[in-house]
């Protein structure tokens, strides 16, 4: 278990995805960014291609397909909202408790996106980004 950590004044926590629920698990599922930080809202962030191809948030997109973004979330305070940030320009989703989002995207059109919740008060979660092929494309 890891040491509570703190968004503001709210306590938060690491959530990581782990394949195995080990040291060796937690260790590669953190080394690989799948994780998220919450005060506690659930969080998912993934993204496919039409060749059964999938990829989570600290993944790099590997297709130069079209992809398919879906988010999902739940305990979403009242009051808080959530959005996708996408190379830093905020898409606003909805204000809802519990609720999924999808959308089709050119990964060559985005370095990387995150999925947020926030409120007036400050961040309630965050994901680790996924990050689009364009980052990639700019280095050659």
């Amino acid at each position: 278990i890891l040491p509570k950590a703190s968004i503001g004044k709210r306590p938060a926590w690491n959530v990581v995805y782990a394949q195995h629920k080990t040291r060796a698990g937690l260790l590669s599922a953190l080394k690989q960014g799948h994780s998220y930080v919450s005060a506690q809202p659930s969080l998912q962030l993934e993204a496919s291609d039409g060749r059964g191809n999938t990829w989570m948030m600290g993944d790099t997109i590997t297709s130069s397909d079209p992809i398919t973004i879906q988010v999902n979330w739940e305990d979403v305070p009242d009051g808080a909202y959530i959005q996708l940030k996408i190379d830093g320009n905020i898409q606003r989703l909805e204000e809802a408790s519990t609720g999924s989002w999808q959308d089709s995207f050119d990964p060559s059109t985005f370095q990387w996106l995150t999925l947020e919740v926030w409120d007036d008060a400050g961040a309630w979660a965050f994901t680790n980004p996924l990050y689009g092929t364009r980052l990639a494309q700019e280095r050659n």
